[in-house]
């Protein structure tokens, strides 16, 4: 078999799942807001899986789409962890 073929085929396993990852996550986390939390452990989980695709067969265009569904996924996050957490209010002397 040729090189660029097989290092392509990690990269037409994954590639559709995590764009429709990202997609699909951004609409869910948007409109569905009970489901974040399980929504957020399986993107965390398919990124997973990407970095073991990534491990087993290296390419650049694999890379790039791991480091936007991080990005995605890291702001996702950053999102929901910032709502949660309740303001308090320092009393003025």
């Amino acid at each position: 078999m040729p090189q660029d073929l097989m290092n392509s085929d990690m990269l037409s396993a994954l590639a559709l799942p995590l764009l429709f990852g990202i997609g699909a996550g951004l609409w869910i986390y948007a409109n569905r807001k009970e489901q974040r939390p399980k929504l957020l452990l399986t993107l965390c989980l398919m990124f997973v899986l990407g970095a073991w695709g990534y491990s087993q067969q290296q390419s650049a265009a694999l890379l790039t789409l791991l480091l936007a569904f991080m990005l995605m996924l890291g702001g996702l996050l950053l999102h929901h962890w910032e709502m949660l957490v309740v303001p308090v209010r320092r009393r003025r002397k």
